[in-house]
């Protein structure tokens, strides 16, 4: 992801580098293709986004394998583009398997500049 996202920032010049500039280059990951995510919030200083389908969690889930614990695979791969994008952003993970989360989400994180006060 760290290669991808160097040369989506080139090409997108992210000028503000704000949360939604985060988000557009995560929208622009190949692997957006099978995981798409929804915007719960977005301003200047904060995105909250989330996952409501998982085809590979669900896919196991069908399969009688149960829930893979990827959390730290967000938290790498999120926060490295975050910081990647503007070293004052930083990122939290709201709930994330192996972590319990309703049934319509499987992780839910956020975005923020480090001067904002998360939530």
């Amino acid at each position: 992801m760290v290669i991808e996202t160097k040369r989506l920032l080139e090409i997108f010049n992210a000028v503000e580098k704000t949360p939604q500039d985060v988000l557009d280059i995560i929208d622009a990951w190949t692997s957006s293709v099978v995981f798409s995510f929804e915007v719960e919030k977005v301003d200047s200083k904060r995105a909250i986004f989330y996952y409501p389908h998982c085809p590979m969690q669900e896919g196991r889930v069908r399969h009688g394998r149960g829930e893979f614990p990827c959390k730290d695979v967000g938290i790498a791969a999120f926060g490295i583009c975050a910081e990647m994008v503007n070293p004052d952003m930083k990122l939290r993970c709201i709930f994330c398997p192996p972590d319990k989360h309703p049934n319509d989400c499987w992780c839910r994180w956020e975005i923020y500049l480090s001067s904002a006060t998360s939530k």
